[in-house]
């Protein structure tokens, strides 16, 4: 389990992507009496934009989502905390999270729209619902509701262990040891999905199946490893799975 002297070996970055923004647009709901604007927007004449870049009054409408954009980077930084599970077992990618903008910056419907990993879903959810109040979009001079999307990139690099698939890969071997099969399936699962074209990555992937006894998916990796030449895997494939 990591410590905080370990964690301080880590130099993680986390690098913050902007949101891409749909061109459609929700229709505004009905009700029985009358048409109501209740409408959710993803693209407004004035896009709503993260509290801090009001003061400047000289600032063209591009350099105050810019500013804005900044600061939000700023939050996050600030109070992004890689989760230790996560660091434990190598976790790391893009979150993308998606929230409404309401008429008064409220935020409101947080969720995951597309999933990074374990642990660092709950993170980038909690600083998205601890954001203060935002500048609310406009749309015809009335705030109004609106669809944002934000990516947020979780990164281990520097000293980790995880930083290369050659060094996740050894992650995976280790936790493998440790009796830590599920931990140890996700890394060598990432080190193929990074590196498919490894065949040692599928030999060990096989040895952990073997490990909890999983054949059918052992022999699967061995004959995928064999594939691409890995001769471990053709001796495994003979010695465990039948093959000639």
């Amino acid at each position: 389990m990591w410590t905080k002297k370990m964690n301080k070996r880590y130099h993680i970055w986390m690098s913050l992507m902007i949101a891409v923004w749909s061109v459609s647009m929700c229709m505004a709901q009905e009700t029985d009496s009358a048409s109501v604007d209740t409408a959710v927007y993803v693209i407004v004449e004035e896009m709503p934009r993260f509290p801090g870049c009001e003061e400047d009054e000289n600032m063209s409408g591009a350099e105050r989502q810019q500013c804005a954009f900044m600061e939000m980077q700023k939050y996050i930084m600030k109070n992004m905390t890689y989760p230790v599970e996560a660091m434990d077992e190598c976790v790391f990618g893009t979150v993308h999270i998606s929230f409404v903008v309401n008429e008064d910056g409220s935020i409101s419907d947080v969720a995951v729209a597309r999933s990074g990993g374990m642990f660092i879903d709950q993170e980038a959810l909690r600083l998205v619902k601890n954001m203060p109040r935002w500048i609310p979009g406009y749309q015809k001079g009335e705030p109004v509701k609106v669809s944002y999307i934000l990516p947020l990139r979780f990164s281990l690099k520097g000293g980790s262990d995880c930083s290369t698939p050659k060094k996740l890969l050894k992650a995976g071997v280790d936790a493998r040891k440790k009796g830590r099969f599920d931990v140890a399936i996700r890394q060598i699962e990432r080190v193929i999905k990074e590196v498919p074209e490894s065949g040692v990555a599928y030999y060990e992937l096989g040895i952990t199946y073997s490990k909890m006894k999983q054949d059918d998916k052992a022999c699967e990796a061995y004959s995928k490893g064999e594939a691409l030449g890995n001769k471990e895997c053709t001796m495994m494939l003979k010695e465990q799975c039948g093959g000639e």
